[in-house]
């Protein structure tokens, strides 16, 4: 049974008065199973961190409690399918939670939040992703994104509308496409990778990336620092190129 390890940290950054993000992950070391969830929150003071907190604490609770007795006595294509759907319930759940709470609180009525969550199954990871926060995978000193930002600025490029190098200073640069919170119904996207002898799983709000390319953080990667001192180098970088939105990092390392 391949082991696991996951850490991660948060930091409100150099310019906000809140931290908006949040972060939540477990491990079942026995089992071979662990969760990371990423949600970075919006909407004005207090609003983005009661979301972001509200869908952290909900997806946590409920990928906790994948690996009962039913799930362990499943195949493995059945196990992943129902990794599946408790990951595109939760988030649903989530989102419907921050839609109630708008309700009850007008004055939170414009927050939201993005997430993405990963789950980590044995050797085998399931990805969910509503946002421009992401989830990566390195294997082999090679890292590679998982997720696509669902943002205007991504549309316009897998459109040809505009160049990555122009992306950096896009006016609308932080305009969503999908969030949660946002309308009644979302479905997140859902990506299911294998897991070689050694990898390691970075999931992060755009406080990170948007200071630190992809080379940068896999550079840091390749340093062979301990987990939790890989996130702290991240984060001190992205703070010391101005930090001027909240900053979370989340690895998880499987052998």
């Amino acid at each position: 049974m391949p082991t696991l390890e996951i850490a991660g940290l948060t930091h409100i950054g150099q310019i906000r008065e809140e931290n908006q993000d949040a972060i939540g992950w477990q491990t079942q070391a026995q089992l071979g199973f662990g969760h990371l969830v990423v949600c970075d929150g919006m909407g004005g003071y207090s609003g983005g961190a009661v979301a972001s907190s509200l869908a952290v604490e909900a997806i946590d609770q409920d990928l906790a409690a994948i690996p009962g007795s039913w799930f362990l006595s499943r195949v493995m294509d059945e196990q992943l399918a129902h990794i599946e759907t408790a990951l595109i319930d939760s988030v649903q759940r989530a989102n419907r939670l921050i839609l109630e709470h708008q309700q009850q609180h007008p004055q939170n009525g414009q927050m939201g939040t993005t997430v993405v969550a990963m789950v980590i199954w044995n050797r085998h990871l399931v990805v969910a992703h509503v946002g421009d926060s992401r989830a990566y995978l390195w294997q082999q000193n090679q890292l590679q994104a998982i997720t696509r930002d669902d943002s205007l600025v991504q549309d316009m490029i897998d459109s040809g509308q505009l160049h990555p190098d122009e992306a950096e200073n896009y006016p609308s640069k932080n305009v969503l496409t999908m969030a949660l919170g946002v309308q009644a119904e979302v479905v997140p996207t859902i990506s299911d990778l294998g897991l070689q002898t050694h990898s390691i799983l970075l999931a992060c709000s755009d406080g990170l990336t948007n200071y630190l390319s992809d080379a940068d953080i896999n550079e840091a990667i390749n340093n062979g620092y301990q987990l939790t001192e890989t996130c702290n180098r991240l984060i001190e970088r992205a703070n010391a190129l101005g930090g001027k939105d909240n900053i979370s990092v989340l690895m998880a390392e499987i052998n």
